[in-house]
């Protein structure tokens, strides 16, 4: 069944359906915008790592290895709502994004996402660094500004209805996609079992992790909010001496030297909910609007 007859719902409103109301249909069209908010990160992750001179500083790494795995993130997306009998849909207006824009299915009100470059300087508020901190939102919160259900609440959700959805009404096969993608596979969903393993991925990575910000000592192993954080602020994270906390305390992370990359096409960052926008596709020039 494909999902692309069916009007798109919010997240806010897909996360308030009792757990007994929670069924297939209501499964395709969480998966369906988790494929549309995958999507919706990877032209500003790769927009903004072209903005660095030196393709090999740590930061350019990190965004375009960030920009890779969101891609992973939408085949996997894609392979979890064909195991649950849709169709992924990825043309067309209303699947694809235009920038400036919100995020798919409500995700941070106010919250607006824009093809922009990196700033030259740490801690800068207008950075599009920031405004990735907040696209990656861990469940349990730590952006204080941030409004709304997170990523990762809404993936959590997911993951805790798909057993007994898969119990109920089937779950798994269809036609999957598998292939390598950066560092990693893009592995089919045959099962429940295998579901809550991608899920657990996603997460893990970095839509809206709950885990500690420990992954080692290689920067790369740290989830993407993290990772965004640390550049942002220009400090390692690091944590404290015999406490279960962590601060940006470690030693300081130089801001690579990067083009005056213009924005597409203009203001970005937080705007009042109901401001007008004029999107622009990212295919098309910014002299005219979509």
């Amino acid at each position: 069944m494909s999902t692309g007859t069916l009007p798109q719902p919010s997240i806010a409103q897909l996360l308030a359906v009792p757990s007994p109301r929670c069924d297939k249909q209501w499964l395709r069209r969480c998966l369906q915008i988790a494929v549309q908010l995958e999507l919706s990160t990877v032209p500003p992750y790769l927009y903004a790592y072209w903005s660095i001179k030196d393709p090999a500083a740590e930061l350019a790494d990190a965004l375009l290895g960030i920009a890779w795995q969101e891609m992973l993130h939408m085949g996997l997306a894609c392979n979890l709502l064909t195991a649950a009998g849709g169709t992924p849909q990825l043309t067309g207006a209303s699947v694809v994004p235009c920038y400036p824009t919100a995020l798919p299915g409500g995700v941070q009100p106010g919250l607006v996402v824009a093809l922009k470059g990196v700033s030259p300087t740490v801690e800068d508020p207008e950075d599009v660094l920031r405004v990735f901190m907040d696209i990656e939102e861990p469940e349990h919160k730590v952006t204080p500004h941030a409004q709304g259900a997170t990523i990762g609440q809404f993936y959590a959700r997911i993951a805790a209805e798909l057993p007994r959805i898969a119990r109920t009404e089937g779950f798994g096969g269809g036609r999957q996609v598998t292939l390598k993608i950066g560092g990693d596979e893009l592995t089919p969903v045959e099962d429940a079992k295998a579901g809550l393993a991608v899920i657990k991925l996603i997460c893990e990575q970095g839509e809206g992790t709950g885990q500690s910000p420990n992954g080692g000592t290689d920067p790369a192993e740290r989830a993407h909010y993290y990772r965004f954080a640390e550049h942002w602020k220009g400090r390692r994270l690091l944590q404290r001496e015999g406490e279960k906390t962590w601060d940006f305390t470690g030693e300081a992370i130089p801001r690579p030297a990067v083009h005056p990359l213009a924005q597409v096409p203009r203001a970005a960052g937080r705007v009042p909910r109901n401001t007008s926008l004029r999107p622009w596709r990212t295919a098309t020039p910014p002299t005219a609007p979509c």
